[in-house]
């Protein structure tokens, strides 16, 4: 289900908070973004959209407070007020919207929430009996009986930052699988998340963040043409890695930010099998289906 916060503002001759000023259309983001998800999963991210409900209305944050119009686009000025910067109450609009209902109804398996900069949405949370840190704290204190993800994008922003957005997902769906990453070798998911600046010549794909040739002390830079060595293609032959490096650069996935979460992601493992006791797909634990 699709959930789009995007107000009128009367003030402004009745136009959408988006089309006022001149964000993303997230109606045509879905798409992209879903495809983006396909292509690098190799088939197995197939999502398919429900529900679309566009809203004119701000979430209530987590103090009980909802934006007038007025205030919201203050908080769009470098003087914006003390709102601003509060998370949603999630539990409240899981209810509000009957979205655990959905969820535990097999209706739905996912909601993904549209929003403008300071509406409070965290990139990823989750909810459900069970939820754990996916990007956000766990959503607890709801109705939903089954795991349900819940994307939080904005519309000032692209397809890029949904899909770094998902990458921090399955960040928080690994470190729960084995553990908080460390810079080592002990397990599989370390591995793949080794960056060379920490285990010189031995980089795996690197982190969301922090690609494998990420320049010390800095995040976020998807354009460094400095080569290292990576063994980010060993683990298209996961569980029976090769112990193989081959050099790469930022030209290796077009040196743009999109590029790097396609590249990252289509290297997450998606064999059969099981290996030490888990999965060797390893979107199934980010997609549980």
């Amino acid at each position: 289900m699709v959930l789009i916060f995007n107000p009128i503002i009367e003030s402004q001759d009745n136009r959408r908070l988006v089309d006022l000023e001149g964000w993303s259309d997230p109606f045509a983001l879905n798409g992209e973004y879903a495809q983006v998800l396909k292509d690098a999963s190799r088939g197995f991210a197939r999502y398919s959209i429900r529900s679309v409900v566009e809203v004119d209305a701000y979430p209530e944050k987590d103090n009980g407070h909802v934006f007038t119009d007025e205030e919201y686009l203050q908080c769009l000025m470098p003087d914006r007020g003390p709102n601003c910067a509060l998370i949603i109450d999630y539990p409240k609009l899981l209810r509000d919207y009957g979205i655990c209902d959905l969820s535990n109804k097999k209706k739905i398996s996912e909601l993904w929430l549209w929003g403008g900069p300071w509406f409070g949405f965290w990139e990823a949370v989750q909810a459900g009996p069970d939820p754990i840190i996916t990007n956000g704290p766990p959503i607890v204190g709801t109705d939903c009986q089954r795991t349900l993800d819940i994307m939080g994008f904005s519309y000032e922003r692209g397809v890029a930052d949904m899909v770094h957005d998902f990458a921090h997902r399955v960040e928080g769906n690994m470190d729960h699988v084995y553990g908080r990453r460390a810079p080592d070798e002990t397990n599989p998911w370390n591995k793949f998340t080794l960056v060379d600046r920490d285990t010189p010549g031995r980089g795996g794909c690197g982190t969301v963040h922090d690609p494998v040739n990420a320049p010390p002390g800095e995040e976020y830079i998807y354009w460094n043409t400095q080569t290292v060595p990576s063994s980010c293609d060993d683990f298209l032959n996961y569980p029976d890695l090769t112990g193989t490096f081959v050099d790469v650069n930022c030209s290796t996935w077009g040196c743009t930010d999109l590029g790097y979460y396609q590249w990252w992601l289509g290297h997450l493992p998606r064999a059969h099998g099981v290996t030490d006791g888990k999965l060797n797909n390893w979107w199934a634990y980010v997609l549980h289906p």
